[in-house]
C-alpha cells in the first residue's frame, strides 16, 4: 500500500452541492493532530463530487496545513475530474510520490546552485513538456523517461520530412511504441501498478520484449519474456552466466557481428561477446524442442515471435484506434530497435523505416528539444447541442490565464490549443476535438468516431465531457543540423558476413560507420550489417538503405512479391504455432477494446464483464482474450448452436444473438454476438466460411420481474429476462 492510514469523515456534499452532512471540523482535526504526532507528513484529500464542489477539501488542506503537514495533495486540484475512485487514487500518488520528488530536485538545484548560477532548470512531465521545479509533481513525471523519447522522435522526424511516425523504442528490457500524427496522443487515465491515474500522459503502450528478454520454452510453447536478464547478468554472450536472451538470438543469426561490438565482457572488461557459449545454448534448446530445426532455425524463430509481440503492441495504438499504419513512416530508437526494424515495419505493411543519427540516445536527446508547457482541465458534461460557443470560449480564456502563470519566468511568446473532449452520452471513450463551433465539432467528432469505431450513433446525443487548454513556450530547440559531407569514395563493404533471414543463411555485406564514412548520401540493398556509433542496423533481403546529409538512416521497403510459404500438416511447427498465437490473440484483443470504448453498460465499460474469442469454421475454440473465464468456458457451445440452427449456411454480413442458458449461454444478462468470417481473398476459396468470432457481455437489464434480470424469486427462465435462442 502507497499509504500509511486511511480515515474517513462525517461529511457529504450531493451531486448537486447541496450539504447532506455538515463536515465536522473538530473530528477533521483531532485525527489529523493524531497521525501528524505519529510522524505523518504527507496528506491525500479526497471527498465525493469535490471536483466540482471543493469547500470541504479546502477547509481540510487549511486544517492540516496549521498542524504543519508539509505535502497536501487535494483531489480537486490534483485531478478536477469526474470517477471518486481514479481522483483518489491519483491524489494519493501524488501526495506518496512529490515529496521524494522534490527532495531531488531540491538536491540537483543545490549541486547546480540555481541561486547564484541562475541556471535555468526544467523536468520533463509524462506529457512532454518542461516544467519548472517548483511545478513539478509526483503524478507528472512517472513516464517522463519515454516521453522524452516521443518528443524526440517527433521533433527530428519533422525537421526530416516525416510528418506521421509511428515511435518505436526497443531497449534491453522493454519496447516503448506510441502514435504521433501532428500532435502527440494524450492519455487522461492510465493504470500503472493497479494505481488508476488521472493525469496528462503520452499515450505509451509498453511491452515486455526487449534486447533483455528471456528466451523461453515450456509446455511445447516458445516464448519471449516477460522476465529479463537485466544489465546484470545479461544475456548469456555478455560473459556473466545469463540466460539466452534475444540478443543472443541476434548473435546467433549475425544480425550482432561480435568482431564489431565493443570487447567489455569478461573478469578484466576486455573480452569480446561470447558467441561459443550461445551455440553451445542453443543446441541444447535445439534438443529439447521435439523437431528437425537447427539451432539457428530456433534463434531466428524467438526474434520473428519477439517481433510479433512488437508488432502487436503498435496495432494497440494504431489499429485498435482505426489509424492506417501503411501510410506511417516507423522511427526507431533505442539500442536494440536497429536489428528488429524493418522486420516490424514489413509485419505492419509499413514501407518507410527513419532511424535518426542520436538514435540510440534520442529518449535523452528528446529532453531537451521539449518546450515549457502547462496545462488546465475543467469538468463541463454538457449536452454539445446546448452548449454556448462563447461560454465554451469564456471558460478556454479563463483556463489559458491560469496555465500562463506556471510559464511566467520563461521569457517568448506563448501558444494556446484548447481542445475538447466529446462522448456519445452514456460511453466513457472520449475524443480529442479541438475547440470550434459547435456543428464544426459535431462533424469532426463523427468523422474521428467513425475512423476509430466504423459507425456513428445518430440517435444519441454528442457531450462535452471536459475542455483542456495547453499553454506553450513558442522556441525552436532543434536548430538547423549542419550537413555532413557527402562522400566521393565509391560504396565499398567492409567485410563480407553470413545472416540468417526468412529460414535462409544470405551473404550480407557489413559496413562500419565507425573507420569509414562512406554512407552519406549514398544507397545500399540488403541483406546488410550497418554498424553504427551507438547501434547496429540491419537491412534484410527486399530492403534498402540510404544515409542522408544529415547522417539519418532511411529504409524503403521494395515492392519485391513474398513467396507464399508451404504449412506442413503432418508436423507441429513450434515457431509459427506461437506466431500465429499471438495474431489470433491479437484479434481476440482487439474486438475487447472496441467493445469496451463504445459500451453504455456499467457492467461492460467500467467492470469489463465481458469477453472475446475467436473460433475455427466448426465452432472449435482458436483464441480468446485475457478476459472472464466463466463466459469462455461455454461460448464454444453457443456458437455451435448458432451452426446447428443454420444448416442452409450464412453469408457475409450476418450476425447471430444468443443468450440462452440451453445453447452455451450463461445467466440471461450475458448476451453473445457471432459473426461468421468469410474469405475475401482468393487465398484458399473465395466466399468460403472459415472461422466465427464471439463476444459476450453483461448487460445491466434486459427485463425479467425485478430490475436487473436476475431475481431469487424467479420459478422459471422467462421470469429472469427475455430469451434469445
Amino acid at each position: 500500500m502507497l499509504y500509511a492510514a486511511a480515515e474517513s469523515l462525517n461529511e457529504r456534499v450531493d451531486a448537486d452541492g447541496t450539504i447532506i452532512t455538515p463536515l465536522d471540523e473538530h473530528q477533521a482535526r483531532k485525527i489529523l493532530k493524531h497521525h501528524y504526532q505519529n510522524g505523518i507528513r504527507a496528506l491525500a484529500i479526497l471527498f465525493m463530487h469535490s471536483y466540482k464542489y471543493p469547500t470541504h477539501e479546502n477547509t481540510i488542506a487549511h486544517i492540516a496545513k496549521e498542524i504543519g503537514y508539509t505535502q497536501i495533495s487535494i483531489s480537486h486540484k490534483v485531478s478536477p475530474l469526474i470517477k471518486y475512485i481514479p481522483r483518489g487514487d491519483t491524489t494519493m500518488v501524488d501526495a506518496y510520490l512529490t515529496p521524494l520528488l522534490h527532495h531531488y530536485t531540491n538536491q540537483v538545484q543545490t549541486q547546480l546552485d540555481t541561486n547564484r548560477t541562475q541556471i535555468d532548470l526544467s523536468f520533463m512531465t509524462s506529457a512532454g513538456a518542461l516544467n519548472a521545479p517548483e511545478l513539478f509533481h509526483g503524478k507528472d513525471a512517472i513516464l517522463s523517461g519515454p516521453a522524452g523519447g516521443i518528443v524526440g522522435a517527433a521533433k527530428t522526424a519533422k525537421q526530416a520530412g516525416f510528418e506521421k511516425i509511428i515511435c518505436f523504442d526497443m531497449g534491453g528490457t522493454s519496447t516503448d511504441v506510441a502514435h504521433y500524427n501532428g500532435s502527440y496522443d494524450i492519455s487522461f487515465e492510465t493504470q500503472i501498478a493497479g494505481n488508476r491515474l488521472q493525469a496528462p500522459m503520452l499515450h505509451i503502450h509498453t511491452v515486455a520484449a526487449g534486447g533483455g528478454s528471456i528466451l523461453g520454452y515450456e509446455n511445447a510453447r516458445m516464448n519471449v519474456g516477460p522476465e529479463s536478464a537485466g544489465a546484470y547478468p545479461g544475456p548469456l554472450c555478455y560473459r556473466n552466466n545469463g540466460p539466452l536472451t534475444i540478443t543472443d538470438a541476434n548473435l546467433m543469426t549475425g544480425r550482432i557481428d561480435a568482431d564489431n561490438f565493443p570487447h567489455i565482457f569478461g573478469p578484466n572488461q576486455d573480452q569480446p561477446l561470447d558467441k561459443a557459449s550461445v551455440e553451445t545454448a542453443f543446441k541444447q534448446r535445439a534438443s529439447e524442442i521435439d523437431g528437425d530445426l537447427s539451432p539457428a532455425a530456433i534463434a531466428e524463430g524467438y526474434i520473428r515471435i519477439a517481433n510479433e509481440n512488437m508488432a502487436a503492441a503498435i496495432k494497440k495504438i494504431s489499429v485498435e484506434r482505426g489509424i492506417d499504419v501503411s501510410t506511417y513512416t516507423l522511427q526507431c530508437y533505442g539500442g536494440a530497435s536497429g536489428q528488429h526494424a524493418a522486420a516490424i515495419a514489413q509485419n505492419l505493411g509499413i514501407p518507410k523505416v527513419f532511424i535518426h543519427a542520436q538514435s540510440g540516445l534520442l529518449s535523452a536527446y528528446g529532453m531537451g528539444l521539449a518546450n515549457p508547457a502547462a496545462r488546465r482541465r475543467k469538468m463541463l458534461n454538457l449536452a454539445l447541442s446546448q452548449t454556448s460557443e462563447q461560454d465554451l470560449k469564456v471558460i478556454a480564456d479563463d483556463l489559458s490565464k491560469e496555465a500562463q502563470q506556471d510559464l511566467i519566468k520563461y521569457d517568448g511568446s506563448l501558444t494556446t490549443t484548447p481542445t475538447c473532449y466529446l462522448a456519445y452520452q452514456g460511453v466513457e471513450t472520449k475524443l480529442p476535438i479541438p475547440l470550434n463551433t459547435t456543428d464544426k465539432m459535431r462533424e469532426n467528432f463523427e468523422q474521428a468516431h467513425k475512423d476509430q469505431f466504423g459507425f456513428l450513433q445518430t440517435q444519441t446525443p454528442i457531450f462535452i465531457e471536459q475542455i483542456e487548454v495547453e499553454v506553450a513556450l513558442i522556441q525552436d530547440t532543434l536548430g538547423k543540423t549542419p550537413e555532413l559531407k557527402k562522400s566521393n569514395k565509391p560504396l565499398k563493404a567492409t567485410k563480407t558476413i553470413q545472416i540468417l533471414d526468412q529460414g535462409e543463411w544470405q551473404q550480407a555485406d557489413l559496413y562500419d560507420e565507425t573507420k569509414q564514412q562512406n554512407l552519406i548520401g549514398q544507397s545500399l540493398n540488403g541483406p546488410a550489417l550497418l554498424i553504427e556509433p551507438n547501434q547496429t542496423i540491419f537491412v534484410p533481403k527486399g530492403w534498402s538503405a540510404s544515409k542522408t546529409l544529415h547522417g539519418h538512416v532511411i529504409l524503403n521497403h521494395q515492392d519485391t512479391k513474398q513467396d507464399r510459404t508451404e504449412i506442413s500438416t503432418t508436423k507441429p511447427d513450434p515457431i509459427r504455432l506461437e506466431l500465429f498465437n499471438s495474431l489470433f490473440m491479437s484479434i481476440a484483443e482487439q474486438m475487447g477494446e472496441a467493445l469496451r470504448a463504445t459500451a453504455q453498460s456499467v457492467n461492460i465499460k467500467e467492470r469489463l464483464d465481458f469477453s472475446c474469442a475467436l473460433f475455427d469454421k466448426t465452432g472449435a475454440l482458436i483464441a480468446n482474450a485475457p478476459h472472464m473465464p466463466v463466459h469462455l468456458g461455454s461460448m464454444d457451445q453457443a456458437v455451435s448452436a448458432i451452426i446447428k440452427a443454420n444448416p442452409n449456411g450464412m453469408q457475409e454480413g450476418d450476425a447471430f444473438m444468443i443468450n440462452a442458458p440451453y445453447r452455451g449461454g450463461t445467466h440471461l444478462p450475458d448476451i453473445t454476438v457471432i459473426t461468421p468470417v468469410f474469405e475475401k481473398e482468393q487465398v484458399f476459396e473465395k466466399g468460403k466460411l472459415i472461422a466465427f468470432v464471439a463476444a459476450r457481455g453483461h448487460h445491466a437489464d434486459i427485463g425479467g420481474i425485478t430490475p436487473g434480470s436476475m431475481s431469487p424469486m424467479a420459478t422459471n427462465i422467462h421470469e429472469e429476462g427475455i430469451t434469445f435462442d
